[in-house]
């Protein structure tokens, strides 16, 4: 294999140097430099590139056919070597014109933490939703700053990194009491204080694989972390288990109800009694006023609001009844429940609802998920908001009044099609069967309730 100068005997004027590589018979490549000169001056070399002998030639144009040649050689076997072939006229052809004008080197890749800031703020994400990112990226910058790798790139996050995040995320309440890692969590409003259920870090994974799939539909990565993971390890890290759903049974609630109650824990009673009555999951019960309550014309008072989990994709309306006591509470409340603004902590609505439903005696075990693993403990230790929505759809579901006569799916489910023409009021009479409430009817601004089934009227 050889690269050679050539020129034509009958060139004259500025000519470019023309080169022929020849590897045997089967293989001639050719390639015209941008090396210009006279064509007198280019017949003063050898095809070779050296120059003849006794003749006085330019020492830099000498170089630059010298370099040419060489670099001609080197790219052709170095896809030689890669391909097992040599490459066509037209590959050899990019080769060159990429060995002369290399892309240049982009920047060393997006860094991960900017990338995960700009996939939360999507503007089609409810807040809600981008509240839930930042948490997350809470966490992912604290794991990266534990291991020095605060200014790593989306590129260079590997599956390996997709692990240790998992265990950070489970364990982090550990790595946050040792002195070492102190400065990382100063200033933290709250330190993790009790180990992450497998659930919480199957959906903290979640989304930073949303993260990594996103700049891989945009070319940003080759590939995500999580597609290099292999099935097995990507199952193991994505685990999710749930117990069956469980609620309070209408006796339950009634007790709940009636309990006596000390007075530090009545607002919450109140509240959590009012949402196991309307089903709303706790952020859009938290932000409910009066002006969420209307009327129908046959005097049934109800509930309308969108819910903020769809209302990027559907401004339709849930409408709920409120059967007597949830409409009285509603009468006494306002709806103004302060508990509300703190759902979460050591002292917060969760952790009230616990000590409301201890304080009732309600003691029956039933299964929790832990650590991926089902348990029984409790109810009263495993209370929460989402127990009101599950006692909701419950009782109605055995008074057959069923998801879409409850008003918290949209008219059109397929499952529940055959209760799509009930009517508010119709929706309303089964919903105070499936809690034994009495039938009422209410003025328009609420103000006098009148139950016929009691025969008088009811005042907050």
């Amino acid at each position: 294999m050889k690269a050679t100068l050539y020129i034509s005997a009958s060139a004259e004027g500025i000519v470019p140097a023309r080169y022929r590589l020849t590897d045997g018979r089967a293989v001639q490549l050719y390639h015209t430099s941008d090396i210009r000169a006279r064509a007198e001056e280019l017949r003063k070399f050898n095809p070779d590139c050296t120059p003849r002998r006794r003749v006085s030639y330019s020492r830099d144009l000498a170089a630059l056919l010298w370099e040419r040649r060489i670099l001609i050689e080197d790219t052709y076997l170095s896809y030689l070597k890669a391909e097992g072939q040599p490459p066509l006229p037209k590959e050899f052809h990019a080769l060159m014109s990429e060995a002369l004008n290399p892309t240049p080197a982009g920047p060393k890749g997006v860094q991960l933490l900017e990338a995960f800031s700009d996939h939360a703020e999507q503007p089609h994400f409810s807040e809600a939703r981008r509240r839930g990112y930042r948490v997350t990226r809470g966490i992912l910058e604290r794991f990266l700053l534990v291991n020095d790798a605060e200014g790593i790139t989306a590129a260079e996050f590997t599956a390996d990194h997709v692990e240790a995040f998992a265990a950070f995320c489970r364990d982090e309440h550990l790595i946050a009491d040792d002195p070492r890692f102190a400065e990382v969590y100063r200033g933290l409003n709250r330190r993790p204080d009790a180990e992450r259920a497998q659930n919480t870090v199957a959906a903290k994974l979640r989304q930073l694989q949303a993260v990594f799939s996103r700049l891989e539909e945009a070319e940003v990565i080759d590939r995500s972390p999580f597609r290099r993971l292999g099935k097995a390890r990507h199952a193991a890290a994505m685990r999710e288990s749930y117990s069956p759903p469980d609620s309070l049974t209408l006796d339950e609630l009634n007790r709940l109800r009636r309990a006596a109650m000390p007075e530090e824990l009545e607002e919450t009673r109140r509240a959590f009694v009012l949402q196991c009555a309307v089903g709303a999951r706790v952020g859009d019960f938290a932000s409910l006023t009066t002006d969420n309550v209307s009327v129908t014309e046959g005097g049934a008072a109800y509930l309308h609001y969108v819910p903020r989990k769809t209302r990027n994709t559907s401004l339709a309306e849930v409408r709920t009844p409120l059967v007597l006591y949830a409409l009285e509470l509603v009468r006494r409340s306002g709806l103004r429940f302060g508990i509300l603004r703190n759902v979460s902590g050591h002292d917060g609505y969760n952790a009230r609802i616990r000590r409301v439903v201890r304080e009732a005696g309600i003691t029956r075990q039933v299964c929790v998920s832990v650590g991926g693993e089902v348990r029984r403990v409790p109810l009263c230790d495993a209370a929460s908001s989402k127990w009101a929505r599950r006692t909701f759809v419950t009782l109605c579901d055995m008074a057959e009044a069923r998801h879409a006569v409850s008003g918290l799916h949209a008219e059109g489910s397929k499952a529940v099609r055959h209760y799509s023409a009930l009517t508010l009021d119709d929706r309303f009479a089964l919903v105070s069967a499936a809690y034994g409430e009495p039938l009422y009817r209410v003025s328009e601004g609420l103000e006098a309730v009148e139950a016929p089934d009691k025969g008088k009227e009811v005042t907050a």
